[in-house]
């Protein structure tokens, strides 16, 4: 019996009864109310497609976040990265799934207080231009929760602090709330995640490559041709099914037929795997709880990692961090470049690159340990940065992946390869490739980035980028949006067109002339008005941490 075998029967032991506790937990839910579920990112996944598939008294069970609670890491150990998350599901009990029942968060008065750079005093979050528009009431609380003293050794009760959060967050007068914990003790389960089998594969390709073609019969080729799996390493980041603009695919399916397409591509993609090989695959953690589930089954996990993506805010919490699920092929040994990567720039620096360079200049270069939550990669967030492509990556993303898991020469394969990300990544870092996607305009585009790969006199490889001219604008949407705003808080009023026209002519006429959307307009006013009504209100009264009755 295999090692993954074992751990799914030990998993099963401890994943049913849980399972039977959160349905007792559910039924007690009325319609509308919220569901929290505190567990180990390996364990997680089975509680929520649980809760996916299966309706309790006639009820649906609709999920709305996986918050990520970040604790001190743990020693490395057998993980191929540090440990120092413990998820937290949060469903909707509601009586439709086309038509939710409405639930109630405190979002709007319970915000976090604004980081700022401890180098050169800006917010940590860079807002892509409109600071103007920063609440000062505070951060919108996002879905990573950190500031939490314990270790993810006894993480086992969750935090007094994160229960003060949850209650704060969803009290309202008719409410009532209840803590349900399971009281029985089980010895930490440990994978056996290392193996003395040095099987390693033929290495057929002769060439990197990025290829026009239909990812799943691609790779179902290379499982007939090399049964014994050609690559080290495979990475995946699908279409989320967002409806996103995508040439040749439909991003729109059920969510059935996507889990099940999912789940094609992702067996695949074990299967041309070598033996000890390693697995990424990135979603929103919507689907991610599916791919778990899962891969589970067949690879062995690693880590849950949370890439906390810095977005702006949106929807209740700020869903800010994407899902990256690390996994290895059973039967050979992973390979592990951690402590090369080990230490990373400290969180209480900004990412710009002028404080970077600045900083680390003059010597501020303080550090932390990377875990298994990656804070210091943003989103690209500037047209400069960016090919005509919906859900671009980084590349500062795919090099670290890369030169944590392989070696040198090892060979990479993507088979959503976009615009060319991880092949570029993969020639960054000395390792080889073979990108597919099925469009023939991401294909040229993916091609087109490679041969921006120059080498520096030392041998140093880097990315030549073209320098990016910008017209002048006639009018600064920051300039509209301030103006607009003081003017009604003056008028203690968010004012129509025609009463804009009569109270500042001029401001009615460079907005008519060049502003896109008056609605934008009134609706950032109404909000910044909001703030101000808001923060009348005693600041101890806001604090999200305040002692729960």
């Amino acid at each position: 019996m295999s090692s993954v075998e074992v751990n799914q029967k030990e998993v099963s032991k401890r994943i049913t009864p849980t399972i039977d506790l959160i349905k007792k937990a559910a039924s007690l839910l009325k319609d509308g109310g919220l569901l929290f579920v505190y567990g180990l990112p390996r364990h997680l996944p089975f509680y929520s497609v649980y809760l996916n598939d299966t309706k309790i008294d006639d009820d649906y069970f609709l999920f709305k976040y996986w918050i990520a609670v970040e604790f001190k890491p743990i020693n490395k150990d057998l993980q191929l990265l540090p440990s120092s998350h413990v998820g937290l599901l949060m469903y909707l009990k509601t009586k439709s799934l086309e038509v939710p029942t409405p639930f109630h968060l405190n979002t709007k008065n319970i915000r976090a207080p604004h980081k700022r750079c401890t180098y050169c005093g800006l917010n940590v979050k860079d807002w892509g231009g409109k600071k103007h528009l920063l609440n000062k009431l505070g951060a919108a609380i996002s879905d990573v929760w950190n500031g939490f003293d314990e270790s993810v050794n006894h993480s086992s009760k969750i935090p007094d602090a994160c229960l003060r959060r949850i209650y704060k967050l969803t009290k309202k007068e008719e409410k009532n709330s209840m803590l349900v914990v399971e009281q029985k003790k089980v010895s930490p389960l440990v994978l056996n995640l290392r193996s003395d089998s040095t099987t390693d594969s033929l290495r057929p390709f002769m060439n990197d490559a990025v290829i026009r073609a239909d990812s799943i019969k691609l790779m179902r080729e290379y499982v007939d041709k090399y049964p014994e799996g050609p690559f080290d390493f495979v990475f995946a980041d699908p279409p989320y099914n967002l409806s996103k603009n995508y040439n040749e695919y439909s991003d729109a399916r059920s969510d059935k037929e996507y889990v099940s397409w999912c789940n094609e591509w992702l067996d695949l993609m074990r299967r041309i795997l070598r033996p000890g090989g390693v697995l990424f695959v990135l979603n929103i953690p919507k689907w991610a709880v599916y791919h778990a589930e899962f891969l589970n089954k067949t690879m062995e996990f690693r880590n849950w990692i949370v890439w906390d993506a810095l977005s702006s805010p949106a929807g209740k919490l700020m869903p800010a961090h994407y899902s990256l699920l690390f996994y290895t092929k059973p039967g050979g040994k992973a390979v592990s470049n951690y402590d090369s990567l080990a230490q990373i720039d400290s969180r209480e620096y900004c990412l710009r690159a002028s404080c970077v360079n600045k900083r680390k200049k003059y010597g501020a270069d303080r550090k932390e340990p990377m875990t298994d939550i990656w804070h210091d990669i943003h989103r690209i967030k500037h047209k400069r940065d960016r090919d005509s492509h919906p859900c671009q990556l980084p590349i500062k993303l795919m090099t670290r992946l890369i030169e944590l898991t392989t070696k040198s020469g090892d060979w990479v394969f993507d088979p959503f390869g976009g615009a060319g990300t991880t092949a570029v990544a993969a020639r960054l870092c000395g390792r080889h490739f073979i990108i597919s996607d099925m469009d023939d305009e991401y294909v040229k585009i993916s091609r087109r980035n490679l041969n921006k790969i120059k080498a520096s006199p030392s041998g140093e490889r880097y990315i030549e980028r073209n320098r990016v001219s910008r017209p002048r604008k006639l009018v600064v949407k920051k300039t509209v949006e301030t103006a607009f705003i003081s003017i009604c808080k003056q008028k203690r009023q968010v004012l129509s067109k025609d009463e804009l026209r009569i109270v500042s002519p001029e401001l009615f006429q460079t907005i008519e002339n060049y502003y896109p959307d008056y609605s934008y307009l009134t609706k950032i006013a109404k909000r910044f008005m909001e703030i101000d009504r808001v923060a009348s209100v005693p600041y101890q009264a806001r604090l999200i941490n305040q002692t729960a009755p």
